[in-house]
């Protein structure tokens, strides 16, 4: 279903691909245009659009007896668009990417002082990075893979083009990843 082999225009990916963007809509915005794509989304995929809704957007609705849950995860929790605005990282992986690389480089899963110290003291890039920090340097820049720059370059421009599509009202085109 997610792969569209007969060209049709209304398709499962395109409506996922929808869903997936709300992370980069401004927070007061998200249930608007999370109900917009609905309203205009293919019926294979609602069962999805229920759960995210459920989870991530409004929570359970109150049932008859039962009072109205929050969502587990709020929309300020989850939400990036100012970072994404502001050509910020939206993650960790920086920081999960170091700690990765230097647990390659020691081998040992809980290193004593003295051995991290040795490590430490061998590793050429640790030392250029740190001396950039000594110099004064408070945003040390690490080296991006290609790929992640591209795909920083699409969201920021999604980010900062979302409010020419709102004044034009197609916000469901500004949130197609292209």
């Amino acid at each position: 279903m997610y792969i569209n082999e007969d060209n049709d225009p209304h398709t499962v990916r395109r409506d996922i691909q929808r869903l997936v963007a709300l992370p980069f809509i401004p927070t007061d915005e998200v249930e608007a245009v999370f109900d917009a794509i609905v309203d205009a989304m293919d019926d294979r995929v609602l069962a999805f659009a229920d759960h995210l809704e459920n989870t991530y957007i409004r929570g359970h609705r109150a049932l008859r007896r039962r009072r109205q849950v929050p969502p587990r995860f709020p929309i300020h929790k989850w939400n990036v668009y100012e970072q994404a605005v502001a050509n910020e990282h939206r993650t960790t992986s920086v920081v999960e990417g170091y700690h990765s690389k230097f647990q390659k480089l020691i081998v040992v899963h809980h290193a004593n002082i003295w051995k991290f110290l040795d490590e430490v003291r061998e590793e050429h890039d640790f030392h250029k990075i740190l001396e950039v920090v000594r110099r004064g340097h408070t945003k040390v820049k690490q080296p991006v893979n290609a790929k992640y720059e591209r795909a920083q370059r699409r969201i920021h421009r999604l980010a900062t083009s979302y409010e020419e599509y709102k004044d034009r009202n197609e916000m469901l085109t500004a949130v197609e990843l292209k």
